[in-house]
């Protein structure tokens, strides 16, 4: 199959140099006069690899170079250019130039060589993630992440898309929503694979240990450090680091963060030596952290460093379709760690599970079912086994009470809670409801239409 690369130059003269030479070794060539318009070349078509010139009117090489390496990171780049320094080269290959060719071209034979190498490299990478997509579901799988609703979907194919590449992710949803497995499965989906993750709860530990745990400390450096030691970052040299809650964290401790993602550089503390680290970054938080941004609660410039690649993870009250998949994988798990068999959820408790409104979200059904496995006497559980919150309608969602819900949601949200309460006191029974409620029959249906609420259900 025909290698398809992409030339990139605003002289003429030079695209038609490269282009003679490269069909010479039956490749195939496009061309662009401009960074801009060879994004769009690419986003079009299939390429294996871009050579792109350093100095170009409007987006330069370099620019070129950071736009495919975020976006299309199995293509592999080669800088071309007759003002190519040492110092510009290693900058570009710092952010993941194959290598670069200066012009005009007085070695033939090594720029072949280069060209070969670069295209053999991107195969194993485009073969390598072939490999990866058809182990995909399984991989998530394994690290726990579970779920078929269209918010899950999206949240699986921004996983696959980023996993391969070593951007920053920032993980947003509410505590217990699993940020931590999906941080998991970002790792063990990505290069970085056979190194270690490193978790850290940023809100467990005071700024000071927070910062000696991330970046070490020499001894004697504060009270208390009887010896050196290496921070977590060291720890995940060459895997990746996952700082959960990072919202809990001050702006001093932000600022230093903020440092060390732009040189790839730290200092324990107490020292003066720089370290350099090849660290990925996943970062999480249970507040949304744009709104901390705006209460000055949050620094901007670290916000805009870490918000690369946003993943929000859905409440389970947004993806209540997921809880039969969730309820049969956290059986599977208990009845092996109780040696017991429960194999299913009743109808009746299901039902109970489907209205609840989940405020503790997948980790408090979790721990609902490991309850009921460790509870029930039988092969499935029953109503009886489960907790008295799921039938207590004041708890159908505590974010009433705390200020969390915009107007138009805290609305719909009572609309929803009021209308399958209606129907459960009234056995479905359209009708009887509507007059209950003082509602036309067809008003009401109209709004168990828009809120899913299945009436049969409640038969």
């Amino acid at each position: 199959m025909k290698k398809h690369i992409l030339l990139v130059d605003d002289d003429p003269s030079t695209l038609e140099m490269f282009q003679i030479m490269l069909e010479a070794q039956d490749y195939s060539v496009a061309h662009a006069y401009d960074g801009i318009s060879a994004l769009e070349k690419i986003r079009k078509q299939d390429f294996d690899l871009v050579i792109t010139d350093l100095k170009m009117p409007g987006k330069n090489g370099i620019e070129l170079l950071h736009d495919i390496k975020m976006h299309f990171p199995e293509v592999e780049v080669i800088m071309t250019t007759a003002y190519m320094t040492v110092d510009t080269a290693i900058s570009a290959m710092k952010i993941g130039a194959y290598d670069y060719i200066t012009k005009p071209i007085s070695d033939i034979e090594r720029s072949r060589m280069i060209i070969e190498k670069a295209l053999e490299k991107s195969h194993i990478q485009k073969e390598n993630r072939s490999l990866r997509s058809r182990l995909y579901d399984v991989s998530v799988s394994f690290s726990g992440v579970i779920g078929s609703s269209k918010p899950m979907r999206t949240v699986f194919d921004i996983i696959k898309k980023v996993a391969d590449t070593d951007t920053t992710v920032l993980i947003e949803g509410e505590s217990g929503t699993g940020k931590e497995l999906v941080a998991v499965a970002i790792h063990n989906m990505s290069s970085r694979k056979n190194n270690k993750l490193v978790p850290v709860d940023c809100g467990s530990l005071p700024r000071e240990l927070l910062e000696s745990e991330l970046f070490g400390h020499t001894r004697g450096s504060f009270t208390g450090a009887v010896m050196e030691k290496r921070g977590l970052f060291e720890e995940a040299h060459g895997g990746t680091l996952f700082l959960d809650e990072i919202s809990s964290t001050d702006q001093v401790f932000q600022s230093k963060l903020l440092r060390a993602l732009q040189t790839r550089e730290i200092k324990r503390v107490g020292g003066n030596n720089r370290i350099q680290i090849d660290t990925r970054l996943i970062v999480a938080s249970n507040k949304n952290l744009m709104e901390e941004v705006r209460n000055e609660r949050f620094r901007k410039d670290l916000f805009y460093r870490i918000n690369i690649v946003p993943i929000h993870l859905p409440s389970l009250r947004d993806r209540k379709e997921d809880i039969p998949l969730l309820c049969e994988h956290f059986l599977h798990k208990f009845s092996i760690r109780t040696e017991k068999q429960v194999k299913k959820v009743s109808d009746e408790a299901m039902h109970l599970f489907m209205q609840y409104s989940w405020p503790g979200n997948i980790r408090e059904l979790e721990n609902v079912i490991e309850r009921a496995v460790i509870m029930t006497a039988s092969d499935r559980i029953e109503r009886n086994d489960l907790p008295i919150e799921l039938f207590d309608s004041t708890a159908v969602d505590t974010r009433f009470n705390t200020g969390q819900l915009r107007f138009n949601e805290a609305r719909s949200l009572f609309e929803k809670t009021y209308l399958t309460n209606l129907l459960r006191t009234y056995n479905g029974n359209i009708t009887a409801a509507a007059e209950k409620a003082g509602l036309l029959r067809q008003g009401l249906q109209s709004k168990i239409k828009k809120y899913g609420i299945s009436p049969s259900s409640f038969k």
